[in-house]
């Protein structure tokens, strides 16, 4: 039994393996995700609910392409990249006018010439900077690896909304 949601999660996943490996992860993916709608068509489930309920247990395709190929690790996965992205966007837009202007406002007060009101908060607002990037990006790390669950709420396509569409 193979229908829409299934090829749609299959490719998914195989999308995002090595050319190599597609062929056996695509038809190692089959055959379990047959056997085990098989075994929940035995226990009496709808056909449709055995389906969504298999896919939604293997997850996230691109979690589960990661398993298939240990060797391609990254920082961030695809799942995660955009959230993280948005993070350190809207931190750097909301955090560093702040301290820009507080350093302003100190060097103003504490009488300093112009030119190190306007110039010297620059070297400390591009460290605030960088050390807010590496603790957001610390932080979406840990969550990735510890939580790959989360991701279906952080990423770009999650099992029954593979195109894009909504379903019925």
């Amino acid at each position: 039994m193979s229908t829409k949601a299934t090829n749609e999660y299959i490719a998914a996943v195989a999308r995002r393996v090595p050319q190599r490996k597609r062929n056996d992860v695509e038809a190692e993916l089959r055959a379990l995700i047959a056997d085990e709608i098989d075994a929940r068509l035995e226990a009496g489930e709808p056909e449709a609910e055995a389906e969504r309920a298999v896919l939604r247990e293997l997850g996230e395709p691109g979690v589960l392409a990661e398993r298939y190929s240990p060797g391609s690790r990254v920082l961030l996965s695809r799942h995660v990249f955009r959230a993280w992205a948005r993070t350190c966007g809207w931190s750097c837009a909301i955090v560093l006018p702040i301290v820009y202007a507080v350093l302003v406002v100190v060097r103003t007060v504490s009488g300093d010439n112009p030119g190190a009101i306007v110039f010297l908060p620059l070297g400390t607002t591009i460290t605030v900077a960088m050390y807010l990037l590496v603790a957001i990006t610390a932080l979406f790390a840990v969550v990735d690896r510890h939580d790959a669950r989360l991701g279906s709420g952080l990423g770009d396509d999650r099992p029954g909304d593979l195109t894009g569409r909504e379903r019925p």
